[in-house]
């Protein structure tokens, strides 16, 4: 067959065009990998934090069980739980979580709303047997005594409820975090730490023998439940007499399985040991326990690290039932936060 000379029409690109087109498409495919990624992440990062969620939620359960346990054993026998020492427990409920639970006498310790008098019965007044003890208590814990002179008064007037200024005191001055000085009484020790002239180390020597517990009642001390690492809160009440090495006499106090049945007893031991009570600590020994502190932890499945929860749990006068009145729940150590009278403490109280 002939034809007009004429060839027929093919579509052809010309080789720009094709390379814009595939650059095109190569971006495109570009663009929907890095979306598809980014949705995976997404995906990936929601499904952590709703394990992580759910994890925590359930540690939260099993420590809010720990804490009602743990308050049922002060209303039964909390005092002979801590003389046993079989006041350490260790639990795996159902769904594994592995419950650790810990009761000790949370009285032991110098609470530093002591340093300022009741304000309903004396406004603004600071406390000096409890500035001296606090002193005491610091130089045993290793800080140099000028620091610890300095520390005490400053906390002193970080405590009391004016803003002016006290002999050797620093009450209108800001702390590490820029904030004001509370003022009030203090709900938890760590606020200490806020103080301008305290390092890390000489806090770290403080922390173990400190509290703040809701009341302004000056230290209680009861040494069947101290041990050898709680010397200074001995220190802060007892003198040595002349030649008799005070750190000595009172590690001797405490070494053994020694236990005191009265308070008279402590006394004639302290004494045969050559100590003698500062002014004003005579009334500060106790066999008793009003302040119990429970610290727990628990192990989620799954999760590495442990949510860790501390109560301090008021056991009463006698004549109403125990009760949970300070919690902390992450990392912490030793502090509490108040809570208010008939609450069950919710997240606006809880410290993470």
């Amino acid at each position: 067959m002939k034809t007009n000379g004429m060839r027929p029409l093919v579509a052809t690109a010309r080789p720009k065009e094709a390379g814009a087109a595939l650059l095109t498409i190569l971006l495109l495919v570009a663009v929907m990998a890095i979306a598809a990624a980014a949705m995976a992440g997404r995906v990936g990062l929601a499904s952590h934090l709703t394990a992580s969620s759910n994890g925590a939620a359930r540690a939260r359960q099993a420590l809010m069980a720990a804490e009602a346990l743990a308050t049922t054993r002060v209303a039964a026998d909390g005092a002979r739980l801590l003389a046993r020492g079989t006041a350490a427990q260790d639990y795996r409920m159902a769904d594994g979580t592995h419950l650790t639970l810990r009761l000790a006498d949370g009285g032991n310790c110098f609470n530093l709303n002591a340093l300022v008098a009741d304000p309903m019965v004396s406004p603004n007044l600071q406390r000096p047997i409890a500035i001296a003890q606090f002193v005491e208590l610091a130089a045993a814990a290793g800080v140099a005594r000028p620091r610890a002179q300095a520390l005490a008064f400053t906390a002193a007037d970080w405590i009391d409820g004016d803003g002016i200024a006290a002999a050797g005191g620093a009450a209108e001055a800001a702390g590490k975090s820029g904030e004001t000085p509370p003022n009030h009484a203090l709900t938890s020790a760590d606020a200490l730490a806020d103080l301008p002239m305290l390092d890390m180390g000489d806090w770290a020597r403080l922390r173990p023998q400190l509290c703040a517990l809701p009341t302004h009642d000056m230290p209680s001390i009861n040494p069947n439940h101290l041990t050898v690492d709680d010397a200074p809160l001995l220190h802060m009440l007892l003198a040595g007499g002349d030649g008799v090495s005070a750190d000595a006499a009172v590690r001797a106090l405490l070494t053994g399985a020694r236990r005191y049945g009265r308070v008279e007893d402590f006394w004639a031991a302290a004494q045969a040991a050559g100590l003698h009570a500062r002014a004003g600590a005579a009334g500060q020994i106790r066999l008793g326990t009003r302040y119990y502190r429970l610290d727990a932890s628990a192990s989620v499945p799954g999760d590495n690290v442990p949510t860790r929860w501390q109560s301090l749990i008021d056991a009463g006068d006698g004549q109403s039932r125990p009760r949970p009145i300070g919690r902390s729940i992450g990392i912490f150590v030793g502090t509490q936060r108040v809570l208010p009278t008939g609450s069950d403490g919710g997240d606006a109280w809880v410290k993470r």
